[in-house]
Order: structure tokens, then C-alpha cells, then sequence
């Protein structure tokens, strides 16, 4: 996105409300954060979760790389690589692999003033996680946020499973998922 589209969308947040997206990290982005004084809180995940799920997600959309593919070679595909543009007509950028995706969020971690958050350490119970660290985490980011006099311990209920609020990037979501997924042929690659 051109730095100006994105500075507009940025000053279009209200206060006290949260923009999300998959950021890789680059030091333009990092300083346009800062200068637009964007609380950002960088959120990572098992990368062998990231590409069970990105195969379902690609599957589900019909990516055209992943049609009539059986699961194993849909897994591979998202494992090695796979072009992020979806119509067929439009010449495909580069191919992402896990790796290259994972390494490009990585730095976010040594940025002043980011909040690095494990996906994790926030699931709790439902989602296969503790509840000891997910309220850790919770305080955290309420912390983080200078919202210290909200109960981590009322909000924790809300954040993940049944209770939570419907959020379309969750279909499952659950911690390690990829022990059920993944077959030897994919284990190898990875």
C-alpha cells in the first residue's frame, strides 16, 4: 500500500479502536506507526499452525494454485510457496513460502515500542493454551494500552472459543493443530 493511502487510513482509526492486518515488518512502516502514534502490538504464531491454516483458508477461497490438489500436495504448495495474487489473468508477484513470511514479521520483535505477543500465550484453555498465561498476556496488553483499571480476568472469557466475539481470520484456531495436519511427506519440507 503507498505510504499516503496507508497514513489516511491510519488517521481514519478512531481512538481507542483496533486496525488489524498482516504486516510484514519494514522500517518505513515502523517509523509511519510512530509517527502517526499507532499503539502496535506484533502477533505471531507457530508457523506450522500458519500453514495448516493458510492451505484451508486457500483451499476454501479456491486459490487457483490449489484446486483439485489433495490435502497433502495443498499443504506442500502453502509449506514451498504460493503466488498471493488470485485472478488467473494477473501476472503472479513473487511466491511465499513459509519462511520468507515468517523471517519478515521476525524483526517486529526489536522495535521500540511494539508489543511482541505469541498467538499462543493468548488462546487460554479453549484453544488448547494455559489460562495462567493467557490473563498474563491479557495484562500485558491492557498494560501496554494504559487501560491497567480494565479485569483481564472479565476479559479472558471473551477472547477466544465459544464466547468469543465471531472474528473471520479464527475459523479453529486451536494450538498445534498441525500435529493432526501435517503427514511425514510434509513434516520433511518443513
Amino acid at each position: 500500500m503507498h505510504d499516503l493511502l496507508l497514513r489516511e487510513v491510519l488517521r481514519s482509526i478512531p481512538p481507542l479502536h483496533v486496525f488489524n492486518g498482516h504486516c510484514t515488518h519494514s522500517n518505513a512502516l515502523a517509523d509511519l506507526l510512530l509517527q502517526e502514534e499507532i499503539q502496535t502490538i506484533a502477533l505471531v504464531r507457530d508457523p506450522r499452525d500458519v500453514v495448516v491454516s493458510l492451505a484451508e483458508y486457500l483451499i476454501k477461497h479456491e486459490h487457483p494454485q490449489y484446486r483439485g490438489k489433495s490435502w497433502n500436495k495443498c499443504l506442500r504448495q502453502a509449506i514451498e510457496g504460493y503466488s498471493p495474487i488470485h485472478a488467473p489473468r494477473v501476472r503472479p508477484t513473487e511466491e511465499r513460502g513459509w519462511q520468507q513470511a515468517w523471517q519478515a514479521f521476525l524483526p517486529w520483535k526489536e522495535v521500540k515500542g511494539v508489543l511482541f505477543l505469541r498467538f499462543e500465550d493468548l488462546v487460554g484453555p479453549e484453544g488448547g493454551g494455559s489460562e495462567e498465561t493467557q490473563l498474563q498476556n491479557i495484562r500485558r496488553i491492557l498494560d501496554f494500552a494504559g487501560k491497567q483499571t480494565l479485569p483481564a480476568e472479565e476479559i479472558h472469557g471473551n477472547v477466544f472459543g465459544a464466547h468469543a466475539p465471531s472474528h473471520p481470520h479464527i475459523r479453529r484456531g486451536g494450538i498445534g493443530r498441525w500435529k493432526e495436519k501435517f503427514t511425514p511427506e510434509n513434516k520433511s519440507p518443513f
